[in-house]
Parts: structure tokens; C-alpha cells; sequence
């Protein structure tokens, strides 16, 4: 009989965004995408909007989880998935690249006297 901490409890989902997430930007221009999303910031902004965003699969393991882990899950749930990061990656590069115009424009306008009171 094994002791209860040999049994591992994986977040089955999490690993197959992280996965998808990888595959996603391996397919993708390496600026803004892949540039953007070595930030673990990120990075980790766009595992959580996944997750939030589908159900969650969790599995017990007494032993190390095997690269067929994917096919524990199925088709459709991959697929959303799959659907889900491409959607993350362009909401999020959108927002961020917004982002960074909006401060640039204020820093570079800011002694303008145009926009001075």
C-alpha cells in the first residue's frame, strides 16, 4: 500500500495551457509575441485568463505524469483551450502595446506646452 504522499495532484489544465501556450508562440512572429511573453509577467497573465476562462481537470498520480497527458483531456476541452490562448495572446499584446503608446505619448508630451494648463 503506498503512503498518501506519494499521490500527487496535478492541475491537468494548467499544464496543457502551459503547453498550448508554448506551441501558440513557437507559430507566432517573434515580436510582439514571443518578445512580449518571455516576460514571466506575462507570461503568467495569460495562463491565468485561460484558466479562468475553462474548467478545470485534476488528476491524482502516484507516479511522474507521462507526456500523454493531453489525451486525458478531451477533444473539446483541448480545442477551447487552444481557442482560448490565441484569444489571450491578442487581447493581451493589444493591452499592453495600448499601454505602452498611452505612457510614451504622456512622457514625450509632457513639458509640451500645448498640454500644459
Amino acid at each position: 500500500m503506498r503512503a498518501a504522499s506519494d499521490r500527487e495532484v496535478i492541475n491537468l489544465t494548467e499544464q496543457v495551457t502551459t503547453d498550448e501556450i508554448e506551441t501558440a508562440l513557437a507559430n507566432r512572429p517573434y515580436y510582439p509575441y514571443r518578445y512580449l511573453f518571455s516576460s514571466e509577467p506575462l507570461r503568467q497573465r495569460l495562463v491565468k485568463y485561460v484558466l479562468q476562462r475553462t474548467h478545470g481537470v485534476y488528476i491524482i498520480l502516484q507516479r511522474p505524469l507521462s507526456p500523454e497527458r493531453e489525451q486525458l483531456l478531451i477533444g473539446s476541452q483541448q480545442a477551447k483551450i487552444r481557442e482560448l490562448v490565441h484569444q489571450g495572446i491578442g487581447e493581451i499584446a493589444l493591452a499592453h502595446l495600448a499601454q505602452k503608446r498611452y505612457k510614451a505619448f504622456h512622457l514625450r508630451n509632457l513639458h509640451d506646452p500645448i498640454f500644459q494648463n
